[in-house]
């Protein structure tokens, strides 16, 4: 779009295997799920261009439908989503904020190279983070982020930030649900711009 969102009216926004492409440095409101958004079969592609997106309210409820993250910029999911598509991060970051439910509906997240997962919230599916991808629990600091499973391919990066009475953390909930291919951890203070230089035991 090249004016505002709220050019769209009240809504509701439906899309069936289309691309939401945000306007560069959108200066306004970047939330469209307060609109309503559904998505056919054929998914949902959102490009944050550049852009620090939270979508506070569901997305494409009961839909069959995936979501795919590209671009540059973040998405946060910040509430219990119930599509049961999978959801591909092929650029940028999706962050899940959710306190409820799963943030990704009832399918899985793969993660492609280059592009980044984080949050503080919870994921029910399978997190496959692949080569020369991101897995950063938390949003600008120390954070835990709680996925169904995980798989770590060999060249995945793990930014993650280490405090002296608490640190990043993945929980997950399967059992066996662990899969640690190869990797590399970069260690962090409380926030990713400070070096750690803390000693002690973590």
């Amino acid at each position: 779009y090249s004016s505002s969102i709220d050019a769209f009216g009240v809504g509701p926004l439906s899309f069936d295997n289309a691309t939401f492409l945000w306007k560069a440095a959108e200066a306004g409101d970047t939330d469209i799920s307060a609109k309503g958004v559904s998505f056919g079969a054929g998914g949902l592609t959102l490009n944050p261009n550049g852009n620090a997106v939270t979508l506070a309210n569901p997305i494409g409820t009961g839909s069959t439908g995936g979501l795919t993250i590209t671009g540059t910029g973040s998405v946060a999911l910040a509430a219990a989503n119930t599509y049961s598509g999978n959801t591909t991060v092929s650029g940028g970051t999706l962050l899940a904020t959710n306190a409820t439910g799963s943030a990704t509906g009832a399918g899985d997240v793969s993660v492609m190279s280059a592009a980044a997962l984080g949050g503080t919230g919870r994921i029910s599916g399978t997190a496959t983070v692949d080569f020369g991808a991101s897995l950063s629990p938390g949003t600008t600091g120390i954070g835990t982020l709680t996925v169904g499973s995980l798989n770590l391919a060999s060249g995945t990066s793990l930014p993650w930030n280490f405090g002296p009475s608490s640190n990043d953390l993945v929980a997950v909930t399967t059992s066996d649900g662990l899969t640690i291919n190869g990797g590399s951890l970069s260690i962090f203070g409380e926030t990713s711009a400070d070096p750690f230089s803390t000693n002690g035991t973590y």
